[in-house]
């Protein structure tokens, strides 16, 4: 596949893993009843729905994936995220994933500042690795100049 500029695909967490949603969907639901019962006020109960949904808007929502020349788009339905390519330095296979890190090396702000995409079984995780490696360099090779992996 040597000429793919651009690939998309769909996730939907909740539509392979539904007992995991539902028992989930009812800790929610008890966290904001017991949030209801605690501070007697409907407003706080509302406001901790909203902030459960928005956390838990990827697993129970299909989002789209996009990987284009211009960089890395993701359509959560509601709103959209978009990061160049400049953004990011290096590229990491995951399982089921791929990290992109604007750190040549693993370091513990990776988790605020890399982006994660979630490939599900059916994505072609070939194609998607080769249009990374066009943008972006392996980890692996990177790494491999005995760098300190704080």
């Amino acid at each position: 596949m040597a000429g793919v500029d651009r690939l998309s695909w769909r996730t939907h967490p909740f539509g392979r893993q539904r007992a995991r949603g539902l028992l989930a969907l009812l800790v929610v639901l008890v966290s904001l009843f017991l949030v209801h019962l605690w501070a007697d006020s409907v407003l706080l109960t509302v406001l901790g729905g909203l902030l459960f949904l928005l956390a838990l808007w990827p697993f129970y929502f299909p989002v789209r994936f996009q990987l284009r020349e211009s960089g890395v788009e993701i359509d959560y339905g509601l709103w959209r995220r978009r990061w160049p390519w400049e953004r990011f330095q290096v590229f990491e296979a995951l399982p089921a994933a791929f990290l992109l890190s604007p750190f040549r090396q693993p370091c513990r702000l990776e988790r605020f500042r890399g982006l994660v995409l979630p490939c599900p079984e059916d994505a072609d995780t070939e194609a998607v690795a080769e249009l990374l490696a066009r943008h972006l360099a392996p980890r692996q090779a990177a790494v491999t100049g005995g760098g300190d992996e704080r």
